[in-house]
């Protein structure tokens, strides 16, 4: 097998990062722009208006993402 240089390597690894960072945006644009209410599809039919309420409250949609983002550095 062929060793890798480091330049090879971070170049695969830049490669790999525009790619996951690609694919966040795409899934979350798919979510934004289907005619269903994600709230809906998160909180359930069956939830009370307060849940409702507090999940609209979230904000807009860059800001959703940047929230959703932020929670993986804590893992």
């Amino acid at each position: 097998m062929k060793e890798l240089s480091v330049a090879e390597f971070g170049r695969r690894l830049a490669h790999l990062l525009v790619s996951l960072f690609i694919l966040l945006c795409v899934t979350f644009v798919i979510g934004r722009v289907l005619p269903t209410d994600p709230v809906g599809a998160i909180v359930g039919e069956l939830a009370d208006p307060a849940a409702y309420a507090a999940m609209r409250r979230c904000g807009p949609a860059w800001g959703s993402i940047c929230r959703s983002t932020s929670s993986f550095s804590s893992i």
